[in-house]
């Protein structure tokens, strides 16, 4: 199992108040078992995984049977207009019902709700919907991502992602699976043979930085994708099927179950404020020299 290691950056994006505001730029938030409470258990993990899962998928039946965009109301939200459809509140209105139904003191924080802070040691990080855009195109490459944080730790999370009926999992110390089945990110010793996933921002001003990147990062590896939600990102990556993802301008519920599938699965992550690196062991400190030098 590699490490997830958060670095200090003075980046400031739309969402990076979330960072700060969920602890998730302090190193303990997920591996630094020694310090974890005697309250988490393997059982207790295990469990919310399991409500995760199960929330994940009774939402999933909410989303619509046809491929027709005449049954999607698309608009648009923030400074930058990002894509939002009905769905995205639908689902998330779901995913906590079924949550709240065990422990309604439990605590939250979603995309489209926002914060609600419950008496419990429990708090749930969820996007509806990742990869909202390619939802409203109708592209299948979106996902609903809940983690499950203890004591402001992340030590659960569940990705499902409905179009190919896979459902990634995790919890601290136990592993990474994909329906049920254990999964292990790449072995890639070099980073000419990379493949490399990354996202863009909606802000211009960091999109051309983005772009400046890309043209220095092509020619040193095999080649580069862009998937276009951050959790499926971080799963494939966990399964292997990338070598490496990195993006820049991310909110904390894109990236809190993901990364630690991803972890748990043997890829090491770095998060830089709203930045996230995640790697084959073996290419990621030359990955991180290069794209911070970029």
């Amino acid at each position: 199992m590699a490490h997830i290691k958060f670095e200090e950056s003075s980046s400031e994006t739309i969402c990076s108040t979330e960072f700060r505001n969920s602890s998730c730029h302090h190193a303990s938030k997920y591996m630094q078992k020694e310090n974890m409470d005697t309250y988490l258990t393997k059982k207790i993990i295990t469990n919310l995984i399991t409500r995760s899962v199960t929330a994940a998928h009774e939402a999933a039946k909410y989303l619509p049977r046809t491929t027709s965009q005449e049954f999607l109301t698309i608009t648009s939200k923030g400074p930058y207009r990002e894509t939002v459809t009905i769905y995205d509140k639908v689902l998330e209105k779901k995913i906590l019902e079924n949550l709240t139904l065990l422990n309604k003191d439990d605590s939250y924080l979603g995309e489209e709700t926002g914060h609600y802070n419950g008496n419990s040691k429990v708090k749930w990080i969820i996007d509806p919907i990742d990869g909202t855009l390619n939802f409203a195109r109708r592209i299948p490459a979106y996902s609903i991502s809940i983690a499950a944080e203890v004591d402001g730790k992340v030590v659960a999370g569940t990705v499902y992602d409905p179009s190919h009926q896979d459902t990634f999992t995790a919890g601290l110390g136990l592993g990474a699976r994909c329906n049920g089945y254990k999964i292990k990110s790449s072995s890639t010793f070099n980073l000419s043979d990379a493949v490399v996933s990354t996202g863009f921002s909606k802000n211009p001003e960091i999109r051309r930085k983005q772009a400046q990147i890309i043209s220095k990062l092509l020619t040193e590896v095999q080649d580069i994708r862009s998937c276009g939600s951050a959790a499926l990102d971080l799963c494939w990556l966990a399964a292997g099927k990338l070598d490496a993802y990195y993006e820049h301008d991310l909110c904390y519920w894109d990236l809190a179950a993901g990364s630690l599938i991803a972890s748990e699965a043997g890829a090491d992550i770095i998060i830089q404020g709203d930045f996230v690196i995640g790697a084959a062991p073996a290419i990621s400190k030359k990955l991180n020299i290069l794209l911070n030098h970029s």
